[in-house]
């Protein structure tokens, strides 16, 4: 079990960033600056160290450039970007109305500036860390003071979520290294990005000097920061450059940059993150600009990323369309709800103003996916087929159920197949859809799909953060489904239905009842068309969890104590399974070995 060290309390974003990269084997320690992880991992106090270095919304974490200057023997030997979801998060019994001053680091603050706006009245407070805000709220108990931090803080702390998603924009996220006392560099090959620290001498064209070899040599240059080296007015520059690994150019146009330079230091050569790369720049295996063109051109190479059409704008829609967007995917959006359609178009995704218009000029290389309401959809699907050719692959992601269910003519639609994420919310629409909400997931996909739709469907689903893309018929879907989504929300209704006849408050559940009992908060108009779909598979799994509540029944009754622990035992392995290994690739290299 590696120790990690982070700045900050447990429960911060820099926690989930090290369970990203190395899972939840991995034990995280708290440090209280950012020289203070670096001086860890330096002194072997723990083997590896994480440090954020950029916002998206605040830019450059200048304290993490500094710590790694102060340690020559340090390497950077990954990266992780996560999204950054702030909640105001406060005591049982607060509310925003009862709030009257809000604590959290002056970066987060300084992310939510909107929300500070919009309640003139409550005071905004630097704290040294958000989930160290977090803690210091629950420990004072006071319904007048909140934190602004994560969820992740807010289970920890068992605080309750009174705000959620304030940040100002929907697509904040933040790029952590981790850093250790040996390289690590990724196979050849890999997309890489490789950091450097030099100086120069402060005469004109130095700059220039080092600079101009990436351009000859073909690499790219992602990110370039200078920091004061203690010496008055003299400057060191931090440098990522982004290439596959291994390039001998990188090797070349180093050669060179040292030459120019007083000093230069490889910090490390990684395995770039997937969406962590510069405006612009190139994606792995395929380049960026997607293959939409204007009516009357020509197909676009097969070599190039698609273009994506997203109609519908849910929590399904809406994710896929944020995730790629971020992405740099070329993607056009349309919903009928002029809600999420403001929504989205806040959140930097395009939207269309008509169904045609975001099918214009979608050609064979090009992906069309649909994600309405059950209801809606076959006659959303037989529309789309009006606009785009027979040979366009169109995916809708609300099912996997068959041309003939849907009332489609199967030589007409042939191209047209489900696929269906198993990932979802208790909400609805945009304002419900998150960016990370694939991360991880499980995509099922009609198994009729040839290899062109197989290859699309792999890379559209991978570059939206699932781990994995599956080939079922309908019926085994359908067998699937019913236990893990259909059962989950019927539990969860069993048991919050339980607790609210037996009175319980509900703000007397601790973050284990609230996890176990959220899907229960769902309407039942989004369970409606699935639970009439598929009822003798939701039947046989509601009927195998009583008669599996019944052995329990019967094991506490004898005060079996022993046999009890046996099926604990199996149900927490089993369980421990689900979560995902220290050494799950990235989504880009998922795609890359699709």
């Amino acid at each position: 079990m590696p120790r990690v060290a982070f700045q900050g309390d447990l429960g911060a974003f820099s926690e989930e960033a090290i369970v990203a990269l190395w899972g939840a084997a991995a034990e995280p320690v708290p440090m209280r600056e950012l020289r203070d992880v670096a001086h860890a991992v330096a002194v072997g106090e723990a083997e590896l160290g994480l440090l954020p270095v950029e916002n998206t919304l605040a830019g450059s974490v200048v304290g993490s450039y500094d710590a790694l200057a102060e340690h020559d023997a340090l390497s950077v030997v990954a990266e992780v970007t996560i999204p950054i979801h702030h909640c105001v998060l406060g005591v049982r019994g607060a509310t925003l109305e009862t709030i009257e001053r809000v604590e959290s680091h002056p970066v987060a603050l300084a992310q939510c500036e909107r929300f500070f706006r919009a309640h003139p009245r409550i005071v905004a407070q630097a704290a040294y860390d958000t989930a160290g805000a977090a803690r210091e709220v629950a420990e004072r108990g006071d319904r007048r003071v909140a934190a602004i931090a994560g969820r992740r803080a807010a289970t920890r702390f068992a605080l309750d979520v009174l705000a959620a998603d304030i940040e100002d924009r929907p697509d904040n996220q933040t790029r952590f290294v981790a850093i250790a006392r040996a390289p690590a560099p990724p196979p050849a090959g890999t997309p890489a990005r490789t950091t450097l620290i030099l100086t120069t001498a402060n005469v004109p064209g130095a700059l220039h000097r080092v600079l101009q070899p990436l351009a000859e040599h073909g690499i790219n240059l992602s990110k370039l920061e200078s920091r004061p080296t203690g010496e008055p007015w003299s400057y060191r520059f931090f440098v990522d450059l982004e290439h596959a690994a291994g390039d001998p150019r990188l090797d070349a146009a180093i050669s060179a940059i040292r030459a120019a330079t007083q000093s230069l230091r490889i910090v490390g050569t990684y395995r770039r993150a997937a969406g962590a790369s510069a405006p612009g720049a190139a994606a792995p295996e395929v380049a960026r600009g997607g293959a939409m063109r204007a009516a009357g051109e020509g197909s676009a190479p097969a070599d190039r990323t698609p273009g994506v059409v997203v109609i519908g704008l849910g929590v399904i829609g809406g994710s896929l369309a944020r995730a790629l967007t971020v992405q740099g995917v070329a993607t056009r959006a349309f919903a009928t709800s002029d809600e999420d359609r403001a929504l989205a178009a806040r959140a930097g995704v395009v939207v269309a103003g008509s169904l045609g218009d975001a099918l214009q000029g979608v050609g064979a290389d090009d992906i069309v996916v649909v994600a309405v309401p059950p209801g809606a959809l076959g006659a959303v699907l037989r529309e789309v087929r009006t606009h785009v050719a027979r040979d366009v692959v169109v995916f809708h992601a609300t099912g996997l159920q068959t041309d003939r269910a849907l009332g489609l003519d199967p030589a007409h639609h042939a191209a047209t197949l489900g696929a269906h994420p198993l990932a979802g919310s208790h909400g609805s629409g945009f304002g419900a859809s998150r960016l990370d909400l694939f991360r991880g997931c499980t995509v099922s996909v009609e198994a009729r799909a040839d290899a062109r739709a197989r290859r699309l469907a792999e890379w559209l689903w991978h570059t939206a953060g699932a781990a994995c893309v599956e080939y079922r018929s309908a019926a085994e879907h359908d067998r699937r489904i019913a236990w893990a989504s259909h059962l989950p929300q019927l539990a969860a209704t069993g048991i919050a239905s339980a607790l609210a006849r037996a009175g319980l408050d509900p703000a007397a559940l601790g973050p284990g009842g609230r996890d176990v009992t959220r899907l229960a908060a769902s309407p039942f108009a989004l369970w409606r068309d699935l639970l009439e779909r598929a009822p003798a598979d939701t039947l046989a799994a509601v009927d195998a969890v009583a008669g599996s509540l019944a052995s329990l029944h019967a094991l506490l009754a004898a005060r079996d104590l022993g046999a009890l622990e046996r099926v604990w035992t199996e149900a927490a392995a089993w369980r421990r399974a689900a979560d995902p290994p220290a050494n799950t690739p990235p989504v880009e290299d998922a795609a890359r070995n699709r």
